[in-house]
């Protein structure tokens, strides 16, 4: 199968991609778009990724927040590409949180070398509706959060800054009304002033106005009645509270690379004295910066579990090959001896999905306990730490169907007269005698339709039931390497950080300050990189 793979970070604006495998071709159409915010080319991506995968029918595996895997199946939609979301970066009220919590960190924690004024209050996306209605107080929706400007003319945008701003129009204005506004959003549009994802159509009434708008020339008109519609606060998640977080992230970025240089060149005046137990402590912290990596590669893994679909499809390809040149079966005997050839396929058939499914748990938890250790190893730790897999096997808690009895049942029987002798035929015509009454045959009729559809009803939940238990398995077994790795490197951290704690101990008073500002910039970073990729 073809197979794509789209890791996409709203926070970093950083896209990459993988086609079967290996990164795009140099000068490939992705090349662009790969430091650009995703919904900047998210309706050209179906076409491009037909191109580069030489059409449709293909996988693609989306890591990213769940708002960015909203739109893409959006665009994907009525698309032969299975889609699914591997790996789920935090949403952007978990990002909001986190910064939240890192200006309290940052006012409680101060750093002589980082410049920040404690006075401030944590900053919040500001996000402004723009609601356009006929008159100022027709109608004003039931706000909790939002901040709402009321208008009366679409002109007046001009006068805003509409970046990111949702700009909504009231569909129980008149037509005219609605017409005339429509026609100064569209010059918006055309001019690159606003885009079509950010203009919504408040309809509070059962009235469907969607044809009514793409008349008017709105292709796919996003319609609401309440700001807590899943489609208005996916934009805010996409565009202003993710732009905002980004705005954030590099102000804190820059704040940083420029605070921790200025911390390095005071660093060379100390380090004339102690110079070994510098040494020291330098090789610890690179040390422990390395495992902190590594640990998180580790919990940041790869989540994406099998579902076994292949194995069931195989299996209902046993079904369907099964006589597959024969349409039915018209005696009861050779009934009685097809229901236990068949009975007997399905049991066999049983068996091997259970035992393929068993092997197929092994190798993806041998597989992704190899993808941890190599992660563990790019961590350059001289301790070899290897974790061995629990083999985990899956077994029907459930009786076979007694299915040939049911296979029987399902035939149809008719009465028609038995087929006369042409030479009969012939003398009765001749002679002109009457037709002799004859007895009634009865004739059976099996479909073999019938009988497959019959053994996918009986024998899927039992198959499905095997997959779910396979399922819960495999994710508690990878749980289980995850958290043996994590627990080890947490040890090994805490280890390392006591080994440099005695090391700094030996340090002037002037030195031991330094060291307490580096570590204090080591914590910031480990703040600002859970926000950017958690």
């Amino acid at each position: 199968m073809v197979h794509a793979e789209l890791k996409y970070n709203p926070y970093l604006q950083k896209t990459e991609i993988r086609f079967n495998g290996k990164v795009p071709k140099i000068n490939s159409e992705v090349e662009k778009f790969q430091t650009k915010k995703l919904q900047t080319w998210l309706d050209n991506l179906p076409e491009i990724f037909v191109s580069e995968l030489n059409g449709y029918d293909f996988d693609l595996d989306f890591s990213g927040n769940e708002a960015d895997f909203i739109q893409l199946n959006e665009v994907f939609s009525g698309k032969t590409v299975k889609l699914k979301h591997k790996n789920t970066l935090e949403s952007t009220a978990e990002k909001l949180s986190e910064l939240d919590e890192l200006y309290h960190w940052l006012k409680t924690q101060p750093n002589d070398y980082f410049l920040f004024d404690k006075s401030i209050e944590n900053p919040q996306p500001e996000i402004s509706v723009k609601f356009i209605a006929e008159e100022a107080d027709q109608f004003l929706p039931n706000l909790v959060e939002l901040d709402v400007e009321q208008l009366t003319n679409a002109s007046k945008l001009i006068e805003i800054d509409l970046e990111d701003t949702p700009i909504v129009l009231a569909l129980m204005s008149s037509k005219e009304f609605i017409r005339q506004n429509l026609q100064v959003l569209q010059k918006f549009i055309d001019n690159h002033q606003i885009s079509q994802a950010q203009l919504f159509f408040w309809n509070n009434t059962e009235q469907n106005q969607t044809r009514e708008l793409q008349d008017l020339g709105i292709r796919n008109p996003q319609i609401i009645n309440s700001f807590s519609n899943k489609t208005f606060q996916c934009f805010l998640d996409v565009f202003p509270k993710t732009n905002f977080l980004v705005r954030q992230l590099e102000e804190f970025r820059q704040k940083y690379d420029k605070s921790l240089l200025t911390l390095s060149e005071n660093e060379v005046e100390f380090d004339k004295t102690n110079a070994t137990v510098l040494a020291d402590i330098k090789l610890l912290s690179e040390q422990i910066e390395k495992l902190k990596i590594a640990k998180e590669a580790i919990i940041q893994h790869n989540n994406l579990l099998p579902d076994f679909d292949s194995l069931l499809e195989n299996f209902n390809r046993q079904i369907a090959s099964w006589q597959r040149r024969k349409t039915q079966i018209k005696s009861d005997e050779e009934a009685q001896k097809k229901s236990e050839d068949f009975e007997t396929l399905l049991y066999e058939s049983f068996w091997t999905f259970e035992n393929d499914l068993n092997i197929e748990m092994t190798d993806q938890l041998d597989k992704f306990a190899l993808e941890l250790q190599e992660r563990y190893k790019e961590s350059q730790y001289p301790i070899v730490f290897l974790v061995e897999t629990s083999q985990t096997h899956v077994k029907t808690k459930n009786n076979f169907p007694d299915l040939k009895s049911d296979l029987l049942k399902l035939k149809k029987e008719s009465y028609v007269e038995p087929q006369s002798e042409m030479f009969t035929d012939f003398k009765n015509k001749l002679f002109k005698q009457p037709k002799a009454p004859m007895e009634m045959i009865k004739k059976v009729n099996y479909p073999l339709e019938n009988w497959r559809n019959k053994a996918k009803e009986c024998y899927e939940p039992l198959l499905n039931d095997l997959k779910k238990q396979a399922s819960q398995a495999l994710y508690k077994s990878v749980n289980q390497l995850v958290e043996t790795y994590v627990d080890f490197l947490t040890g090994q951290i805490s280890q390392q950080e006591a080994k440099k704690s005695e090391k700094i101990s030996l340090l002037t008073s002037d030195q031991q300050k330094l060291q307490a500002d580096k570590d204090w910039f080591s914590t910031l970073d480990d703040k600002l990189t859970e926000i950017e990729n958690n």
